[in-house]
């Protein structure tokens, strides 16, 4: 493993609290691959199937979704240590919600789900790590709906108000 890669995955919270040489240890047991999305590549379409862990070694890339309008837009920014989708590899409708595009060139590390699980079972320190991620994105979303209710909420209330 190059220093790249290893200085990529130091910077993923999945690995919060490990050591160099504990992460190396790691991946020697599973398999993964190292790859590469030129600047404006899609990584995945809203609506295709989430197949592997990608983690952002360096680069970034770019989360969007096309409204009812047709018009486009921007979720969220991914940069380097970022693990794309976590929800939704494990999932068992796990289509991605959104359109990722790189918008650097952008190299990945990729590991398949089994093998994830493999090194989730193998250091409890990833399991509650992968935990809180998968909190934090549930604690995001939450605010989220909760903002878009209220603007709902409000939308709805001056509309009534205004007498249409």
């Amino acid at each position: 493993m190059d220093i790249d890669t290893l200085q990529g995955l130091r910077r993923c919270p999945l690995f919060n609290g490990l050591t160099e040489s504990e992460i190396i240890d790691l991946m020697h047991k599973v398999r993964y691959r190292v790859v590469r999305c030129c600047k404006g590549e899609f990584h995945a379409i809203e609506g295709s199937v989430c197949q592997y862990a990608d983690i952002i070694i360096q680069g970034e890339m770019v989360a969007s979704m096309m409204g009812p309008s047709g018009r486009i837009i921007r979720v969220a920014d991914h940069q380097s240590g970022k693990l794309l989708a976590p929800a939704f590899f494990f999932a068992s409708d796990n289509q991605y919600p959104v359109t990722i595009e790189a918008t650097a060139d952008t190299t990945l590390f990729r590991l398949m789900p089994a093998d994830l699980e493999k090194i989730l079972s193998h250091d409890p320190r990833l399991m509650m790590n992968y935990i809180k991620i998968l909190s934090n994105v549930v604690s995001h979303l939450t605010k989220k709906v909760r903002m878009l209710s209220m603007m709902t909420i409000s939308v709805s209330r001056n509309i009534r108000c205004n007498g249409v």
